[in-house]
């Protein structure tokens, strides 16, 4: 790509990235690995490709039951259809955006995330990705 002078980059994340998410630390963690090495391949190749992180939230698609967590009634409410997904990365890649996060609640979460004390976020998150049934 760099020989040619373009070409382009998908990475998938996830917003999950963009915080620690208890319960499922080592997802979060390598969710925020792949956005960041985005953001770095972006910097490197700017002249001559793109690089991009697509990072959704939750999708509209099932959930095993052994899967599910307290977090999965506001799956109607953020959902993004695969379709959408990929349309919104894909405009993304093409308008040179190194993050692209489809859907307006989704974006304003991934924005927003920071304003939280960090304790206060981890006891929201702790309670929203606990299974199903279990006391935070």
């Amino acid at each position: 790509m760099i020989e040619r002078g373009r070409g382009a980059i998908l990475n998938v994340s996830s917003l999950a990235a963009f915080q620690p998410v208890p319960y499922l630390g080592a997802y979060a963690a390598t969710k925020a690995y792949v956005l960041f090495l985005s953001e770095a391949l972006e910097e490197e190749v700017r002249d001559k490709a793109c690089a991009c992180s697509r990072s959704a939230g939750p999708r509209a698609h099932r959930v095993p039951e052994r899967r599910r967590t307290s977090i999965e009634g506001l799956r109607g409410r953020t959902a993004v259809s695969p379709e959408r997904c990929v349309d919104e990365a894909l405009a993304g890649l093409d308008e040179g955006r190194s993050i692209v996060v489809p859907g307006l609640p989704n974006r304003l979460l991934a924005a927003t995330v920071g304003f939280l004390p960090r304790r206060r976020g981890h006891e929201g998150r702790r309670r929203a990705y606990r299974k199903r049934g279990e006391s935070a």
